[in-house]
């Protein structure tokens, strides 16, 4: 095996049944440790054939001798490695016989199985994900039903994954502050795993951050701070701070700049457009904070973006009742309410709130000097 060209598979595979004949001598241990060994060196030399006919010589082996758990491991050993080698023509059907062994048989989750079936479950969503740039309508479903087994303890690495994929169904929904909260959870399980997968997904984080139009910065927290000095999250640092300052331009240079470390990330890509539009969102709203009529080409300049299409954002802004205002399209202006017209009614209401706690002030000091 370590020799991978050297030995043909046949005589390995031979050389394995012959192994198996001492099944019945050794202890389980024994036999399941032996087993496990050589098919975990299989897997990592890369040959997927050889790997699949030694599990499943093994796989009969543990069903011969009663060893339902080893049966179990062995065969979600093989759909993984099947899933890392891309040969998914029976994944699916190994994945279905997986969840159904971890079933009591009135169809119900055996609550001793639990742990195996979240591992199960990771794998498919990952498997899911990988046909489908969102997983499918089915992603949802295993996403449910994993964060519903509660009495499960499993490792932090297949809580990274369930996590990491029931933020990417949010995201796909629009929910960025669930989202966010789910990447959130799936980076500190990545973290404590040692996945590497935790970078991509506090790359995740901040996308989320930003679609939501979070005021705290995803860095600052005590997890994520060390990372913000890590060298493979500048890129992603870049365009935070960018987008933070509400800088227009600086952020289509740290967009253009990260490449592949964000812009150009698979899943990152589909919502680049997003993040920058949410920007000029929060730009316009900062710009006509002080004004009462704004020309739409300075606007338009300082979004960096044509007349037409800053027009066409601001008339979808005042539609969707996120602006108020008015425009003219003779003259290419935006016309803004006074704050006096707008605001009377919370103009009244903070002046009585205040009157009301000056009387409570007097009466309390009235009270303490008496």
């Amino acid at each position: 095996l370590r020799g991978q060209a050297e030995v043909s598979t046949p005589a390995v595979v031979q050389d394995f049944k012959s192994m198996l004949g001492y099944a019945g001598v050794v202890s389980v241990n024994m036999m399941e440790k032996g087993i496990n060994t050589l098919v975990d060196l299989a897997a990592t030399s890369g040959r997927a054939d050889l790997t699949e006919q030694l599990v499943l010589l093994g796989a009969a082996c543990f069903r011969e001798n009663h060893n339902d758990r080893a049966w179990f491991r062995i065969n979600l050993k093989l759909a993984q490695t099947m899933f890392d080698a891309g040969c998914t023509d029976t994944l699916q059907q190994r994945l279905d016989e997986l969840m159904h062994w971890c079933k009591l048989a009135e169809g119900v989750n055996d609550p001793k199985k639990e742990p195996l079936l979240m591992e199960v479950l990771a794998l498919q969503m990952q498997y899911a994900m990988s046909r489908t740039a969102d997983g499918g309508r089915s992603m949802r479903h295993f996403v449910a039903r994993a964060l519903s087994i509660h009495s499960a303890v499993p490792h932090p690495r297949t809580l990274g994954i369930i996590h990491e994929c029931s933020g990417k169904v949010m995201m796909n929904e629009h929910r960025w502050p669930l989202a966010k909260q789910e990447f959130f959870d799936a980076f500190k399980n990545y973290d404590e795993s040692g996945s590497p997968r935790r970078l991509l997904c506090l790359r995740y984080l901040v996308l989320a951050a930003m679609l939501e139009h979070s005021q705290v910065n995803p860095f600052e927290t005590p997890e994520t701070k060390s990372y913000a000095a890590n060298e493979l999250i500048a890129p992603t640092l870049a365009v935070w701070t960018a987008f933070e300052s509400l800088d227009v331009r600086a952020l289509a240079r740290a967009l253009e700049q990260s490449g592949a470390a964000f812009a150009q990330e698979q899943f990152i890509s589909r919502f680049v457009p997003l993040v920058v539009r949410s920007l000029h969102v929060l730009k316009v709203a900062q710009l006509v904070k002080a004004y009462r009529r704004m020309r739409i080409p300075f606007i338009a300049r300082e979004l960096d973006i044509p007349d037409d299409q800053c027009e066409a954002l601001l008339v979808e802004l005042i539609l969707d009742g996120q602006l108020a205002g008015e425009i003219d399209q003779v003259d290419h202006v935006l016309l803004l309410p006074a704050n006096d017209d707008v605001d009377d009614d919370t103009k009244y209401l903070a002046m009585a709130q205040w009157s009301s706690h000056i009387i409570e002030l007097v009466h309390a000091i009235d009270k303490k000097f008496v």
